[in-house]
């Protein structure tokens, strides 16, 4: 228990004296009883060295780094007649040094002495120096001070005006450098090549330096480069704390195979005559990550130029690999023959096999050139383009059209141009319609989403549209629109006075304008 109190005042001491900046003077006092200095004699014994009063017989006092554990140096027989002890050691780099410094009256009789501490540089001059004055035991003092990489001599002196007086003490040196260890020779283990995956690939590693496993984040970093695409990546494992130095390491990111992917999007279709595809509704996704067309993957297509089963394959690219295959079925479109049309054998040629009687229903299965592929009345023949109306055909644009009407009755709208079967609307009379083809006594127009055929004797007159305005007029007054060249016929919209108007066609006092996507007449012509 004396010990422990022994241990805990020069500990405390010790600690004190780390915080002290400059140089500084820090005195402890106490008494200490007949088993104390027993206790402390046995303890330290065994780093009782030879007195040594000259610098050249110096002895070497280890110093201490970052963990401040105590290395004593003792000597003994320090008396008034031989008053000086000399030591030397090795900065291994530039730090603050604590110097600490203990003492023990051997003789029991506390009296007075006085203790002083030299430090020298390598030339021998004096670069630091304590006098401790203390009058009891045991004593603990010190003083701390910066000092750059190199070789520093130490004197203890003890003077006392006692002759024959003794005591024992104990000096050690800390520094505040920390000694690190390289851990360029260190073995890596754990590394292994991944497959790309749009992220960041790190790797999970152990790290050894002799038996011991160091801990990263303590011990040591890692960094990388070039670890998201395919290709070589590198990490970096730098040291930290004890440890220093690098290690470089390389893995391989590879292509990710698309075999496993999930493909959407993919749909039966119906043959237009146009190559049937779907690449902008196909969606593949892997690994939860949705892929780029063209940059990760392409499509392309097989068999998807006729009504049948079509192939899309879609093949990895940059960091993918592999592919995926899948069929979608292309149903043949639905036609009419618009007129009396040669059956031909082939996509091209004039060997043929007979007509088509005009409004025959046919299944379009492809189209070739200038003809289609159809299947009607049971036979499958070429037909030339022109005879041909498919039915699935988008909404016309207002250039598709060869001109306009009005009807001047009620009139009948068929699917074919043949007048066969129920009608499937009917058109009021002074109803304005774009024309799109003629089949002999029929109109084309397109009604209801869909294309569909009136008689020609329905509308009073036909006409032929230049897509460009023949002049320009300004309305004057709110001008009433007609669906005809009078008024005579059904109103439509007025244009507002003042409005600037293009005029397609001018009929005596009638001039063709086009307003609210259709055509109509106004009474102006200037």
């Amino acid at each position: 228990m004396k010990k422990d109190k022994l241990w805990f005042l020069r500990h405390l001491a010790v600690l004190v004296l780390v915080l002290v900046s400059v140089l500084c003077l820090t005195g402890v006092t106490g008494r200490a009883s007949e088993d104390d200095e027993e206790n402390y004699e046995n303890e330290y014994e065994q780093f009782e060295t030879e007195s040594n009063d000259t610098i050249g017989t110096a002895n070497v006092l280890t110093v201490n780094y970052a963990n401040f554990d105590e290395q004593y140096v003792m000597n003994g027989d320090l008396d008034y007649d031989d008053a000086k002890d000399w030591y030397y050691f090795d900065l291994l780099a530039g730090s603050n040094v604590e110097f600490t410094m203990a003492y023990w009256d051997t003789d029991e009789e506390n009296t007075s002495v006085l203790w002083s501490l030299t430090l020298c540089d390598a030339s021998q001059a004096t670069i630091g120096k304590g006098n401790y004055y203390h009058e009891s035991m045991p004593n603990y003092t010190g003083f701390n001070m910066y000092l750059a990489a190199g070789r520093y001599y130490a004197r203890v002196d003890f003077n006392t005006h006692t002759e024959g007086k003794k005591a024992d003490y104990f000096l050690y040196v800390n520094s505040d450098y920390r000694i690190v260890t390289s851990i360029a020779s260190a073995k890596v283990s754990g590394i292994v090549n991944k497959p790309y995956t749009g992220k960041s690939i790190t790797q999970s590693v152990v790290v050894k330096l002799g038996d011991k496993t160091l801990v990263k984040g303590t011990d040591y970093t890692v960094t990388y480069k070039n670890n998201v695409n395919v290709g070589t990546a590198t990490m970096t494992i730098k040291g930290i704390g004890d440890y220093k130095g690098t290690i470089t390491k390389t893995f391989k990111i590879t292509r990710r195979s698309i075999s496993s992917a999930a493909v959407t999007g993919i749909t039966s279709k119906v043959y237009a005559g146009v190559p049937v595809t779907m690449t902008k509704s196909i969606v593949v996704t892997l690994g939860g990550r949705t892929l780029t067309r063209g940059t990760d993957y392409t499509v392309a297509y097989q068999n998807n130029t006729s009504a049948g089963i079509a192939t899309v394959v879609i093949t990895g690219k940059v960091n993918y690999t592999g592919k995926i295959t899948k069929t979608f079925k292309i149903s043949p479109g639905s036609g009419l023959i618009t007129a009396a049309a040669t059956k031909y054998s082939a996509a091209t040629g004039s060997a043929n096999t007979g007509k088509f009687k005009e409004g025959t229903a046919a299944k379009l299965y492809q189209k070739q050139g200038a003809r289609w592929r159809v299947q009607a009345n049971g036979t499958y023949s070429w037909v030339d383009e022109h005879y041909v109306f498919n039915l699935a055909t988008k909404a016309p644009k207002a250039s598709d059209r060869i001109g306009q009407g009005v009807t001047t009755k009620e009139v009948k709208v068929y699917e074919s141009p043949a007048a066969k079967g129920t009608p499937i609307s009917t058109l009021k009379a002074g109803v304005t319609r774009n024309l799109y083809a003629q089949s002999g006594n029929w109109y084309q127009i397109y009604t209801g989403g869909k294309y569909a055929w009136v008689r020609v004797d329905g509308f009073d007159y036909t006409q032929a549209l230049s897509s460009k305005p023949i002049k320009q007029i300004v309305a004057i007054g709110n001008l009433q629109t007609y669906y005809g060249p009078g008024t005579d016929y059904e109103k439509s919209i007025v244009i507002p006075n003042g409005k600037l108007i293009n005029v397609y066609k001018q009929e005596g006092e009638w001039s063709l304008v086009y307003r609210t996507g259709k055509y109509l007449w106004v009474k102006q012509t200037d």
